[in-house]
């Protein structure tokens, strides 16, 4: 009797088995067609439904990087972070597992952890040289190190972005970025010289109130418009005053030097 009963408990065990993995295909799919739709909550419910409920499905993984995925898109950065790093911890063979740490650095980068996100970008540049997602790497990476202050660190990852990466879409981000470095640059140069000036002018005992007070307005605008360099439409717009400005200073500074050359003759 027995003998009878074992075939049929195992083909209704594999029928069952059959039955959850179709179901779980299907609920996989509706997640992926609501990601694709740019309905993320909706999506990581179903990932979630599939990690929850479906213990055995065989791409469990594959939810799990989903699941991290959708919540990263929603900006829901904290738990994407502890997602991305279950599934990298777990999973290290899965196929998503190159853009998970990819992911894994912009998430960090989003969250302004700025250190992590260079570690996991140059882990991932590492492990994954022949990459589509290296030249983001590397571009982001230059952010993280931007945001950290280390410009010249940060410019080098442009230019190799910039050269190594023509066709990429990251390429425009870098050279636009290198050419707000030499601006932002030459401005600093340019207003230590002013500040210099002032100084040079203040110790020669000119009394000049009228002349004093347009180079003051001339600095002071100076110092506004370098405060809106995060912003680049801004940026731009304010590029031309910059210039003028700066034609106004050095001719300030001109003037100043002359009166103190004229006081010590």
């Amino acid at each position: 009797m027995n003998k009878r009963i074992a075939p049929i408990l195992f083909f209704l065990a594999g029928f069952s088995l059959l039955l959850f993995a179709s179901e779980g295909d299907d609920i996989f799919r509706e997640g992926l067609n609501s990601f694709n739709r740019g309905e993320y909550f909706q999506a990581y419910k179903q990932f979630t439904r599939l990690v929850e409920e479906e213990p055995f499905y065989y791409y469990r993984a594959n939810a799990v990087f989903w699941q991290g995925k959708s919540l990263y898109m929603m900006g829901d950065y904290v738990q994407a972070g502890t997602l991305l790093d279950q599934f990298l911890m777990n999973w290290p063979d899965n196929a998503y597992y190159e853009e998970a740490l990819y992911l894994t650095g912009k998430n960090n980068f989003s969250r302004e952890n700025y250190e992590a996100a260079i570690e996991s970008f140059i882990r991932f540049s590492e492990e994954y040289s022949r990459s589509i997602y290296l030249p983001h790497a590397l571009y982001w990476m230059g952010e993280a190190l931007y945001n950290l202050g280390h410009i010249d660190e940060a410019r080098e990852l442009y230019d190799r972005v910039i050269r190594e990466f023509p066709d990429s879409s990251k390429r425009e981000a870098a050279r636009y970025r290198n050419a707000l470095i030499d601006i932002k640059e030459r401005e600093e140069k340019l207003l230590e010289l002013l500040k210099w000036s002032h100084e040079e002018f203040l110790k020669s005992g000119q009394d000049n109130t009228m002349e004093k007070a347009v180079y003051d307005e001339a600095l002071k605008a100076y110092q506004n418009q370098l405060v809106l360099y995060g912003d680049k439409e801004r940026e731009m717009a304010h590029l031309n005053k910059l210039l003028q400005l700066k034609e106004r200073a050095l001719a300030l500074k001109s003037y100043y030097l002359d009166q103190k050359e004229a006081l010590s003759r």
